[in-house]
C-alpha cells in the first residue's frame, strides 16, 4: 500500500467537510497530494473487494495422450468459450501456482 506519510508528512488539518480551505498554493498542493493518495488507496481497496465478490474464470483442461500431463486454458468472464465461472482469484493464482507450465 502506499504509504500517505512519505507522500505529504504534515498534511493540512481539516476538522470539518464545510471547513475553508487553505489560500495559499503549498497548502493546497499538499492537500491534493494527500486526498490524491487517499483515492488512490480507495480505488486499491475498492478493486480488491470487486475480484473478491464474484468469480471471473475457469480452467478448460484439454485431453492430452496417455500418461502426458493434462493441459488447461485459462478463460475469463464473457469469453465465448463455454463455460462458467468458478474460480475467483486467489483461486486463479493457486491454479497457476500449481500448474504454472500448464496452463496457457
Amino acid at each position: 500500500m502506499l504509504s500517505l506519510v512519505a507522500v505529504c508528512p504534515t498534511p493540512p488539518i481539516l476538522e470539518r467537510m464545510s471547513d475553508p480551505l487553505p489560500s495559499d498554493l503549498p497548502s493546497l498542493r499538499t492537500l491534493e497530494r494527500y486526498l490524491v493518495a487517499q483515492l488512490a488507496e480507495v480505488h486499491a481497496e475498492l478493486e480488491l473487494a470487486e475480484d473478491a465478490a464474484y468469480p471471473r474464470w475457469w480452467v478448460q483442461w484439454q485431453r492430452t495422450p496417455p500418461g502426458a500431463p493434462w493441459r488447461g486454458v485459462l478463460h475469463r468472464a464473457g469469453c465465448w468459450m463455454p463455460g462458467t465461472p468458478d474460480l475467483r482469484v486467489a483461486d486463479v493464482r493457486a491454479v497457476v501456482a500449481e500448474h504454472a507450465g500448464r496452463i496457457e
